[in-house]
């Protein structure tokens, strides 16, 4: 049955089995010599690569110890010692191989979570977190990009996606919730995935034809937090009320000590608050507040707590600081036109934006105008 699993798996991303040659390994490598042989692969019983050793939960690419016992680690010559530190370096620069193979961007954070990068400067972040349970994702991207990101993540393991938690309604972070539940169910899988997210993530989703039911969440929250156990660690889903979104929410990996923290930062634009949709100035200054709680940096303020934004490079508890200094200093500015009578036309011809525009408003950011009129139309509510 296993074996089962992991060829058909295998045979739903064909980029795969590419990368794990990319890697010096093999389909064989997972206990699957007859499959290996079906796909012309040579089974040369190795599941390590040169300098690594097996983990006793799990190797990201590598299956844990479960499939592989005592015996067959002695075999191999490896000890059960493997850390995810050791993935520095060498290691480092084989995910950035294999994920350039696939065309997306494939990072270690830190602990057992990884976040991908689309091809294009406007794709998203997928955060992915793995382990025995198996594989966790935080948003999706989109249906088109579904078969490269599911390729990525085949490079880190081949268990089966058992958890989908979007941190938005938005179809950037919700449009491969289908494809990537049916590309992640195997015959070890369950059912298929979890899909969590706030109840009004459910709720504006229903008014979008071009997304299917089967991407809906099928898995809602309408408490202030959800909370799960997996991969060895807390999962906690907090829901961020009226900040970009009414339907926000940030992902907490406790031992992991990473944040998914989807369109609430998103570091070198501006916020993208859509007032349509139930979002809000200070709501969105709340949320990067309730996120900085969270964090704690590591010396001399690096490092320590690490935030993966919806869009943009990965950043630590500094990082953050900066973003929601811009946002409040912004609101403050358009607060004060407001109380001298200004009208939005005028608040605009102020630029109250003008010394953070170099850094924020770049390709794929909101304008300017588009980001002072969201604050203000948010302050006049």
């Amino acid at each position: 049955m296993r074996t089962r699993g992991i060829v058909a798996a295998l045979l739903a991303a064909p980029i795969a089995v590419a990368a794990l040659a990319a890697r010096g390994e093999s389909l064989a490598a997972f206990g699957a010599p007859d499959a290996a042989a079906a796909l012309g692969t040579p089974f040369d019983g190795r599941c390590i690569p040169a300098g690594c050793v097996a983990s006793p939960s799990n190797t990201p690419g590598i299956l844990g110890r479960r499939a592989l016992p005592a015996g067959r680690l002695a075999r191999l010559g490896a000890t059960p010692d493997f850390h995810h530190e050791l993935l520095a370096g060498a290691q480092q620069n084989r995910l950035a191989q294999v994920g350039a193979d696939a065309g997306v961007g494939v990072r270690l954070v830190q602990g057992k979570v990884y976040v991908l990068t689309g091809p294009g400067d406007n794709d998203g972040n997928v955060t992915v977190q793995v382990g025995t349970d198996g594989v966790l994702l935080v948003d999706t991207q989109t249906a088109e990009l579904a078969p490269r990101i599911f390729a990525a993540i085949r490079t880190l393991s081949l268990e089966p996606i058992r958890w989908i938690v979007n941190t938005s309604a938005r179809l950037d972070h919700v449009g491969g919730n289908d494809a990537l539940a049916r590309l992640g169910t195997t015959p070890a899988s369950i059912g298929r995935p979890r899909i969590v997210a706030h109840e009004n993530v459910g709720r504006r989703l229903v008014g979008v034809p071009s997304v299917s039911r089967d991407a809906w969440p099928n898995d809602d929250f309408f408490t202030p937090d959800k909370d799960f156990f997996f991969n060895g660690e807390a999962v906690v889903v907090s829901h961020m009320p009226a900040a970009a979104t009414d339907g926000d929410s940030i992902v907490f990996f406790r031992r992991s000590d990473v944040i998914s923290a989807g369109d609430l930062f998103t570091p070198g634009r501006y916020p993208a608050i859509d007032l349509a949709a139930g979002g809000g100035v200070q709501g969105a200054i709340d949320a990067l507040n309730t996120i900085l709680h969270l964090t704690v940096p590591a010396k001399y303020q690096e490092g320590g707590t690490y935030v993966v934004p919806g869009h943009g490079r990965l950043c630590d508890e500094a990082d953050v600081v900066e973003y929601r200094e811009m946002v409040t200093v912004v609101r403050d500015r358009v607060q004060d036109l407001i109380r001298k009578g200004s009208t939005l036309e005028q608040v605009k011809a102020a630029r109250p934006t003008r010394d953070y525009d170099a850094e924020y408003a770049k390709p794929g950011s909101p304008l300017p105008d588009t980001f002072v009129e969201a604050v203000f139309r948010s302050l006049k509510k």
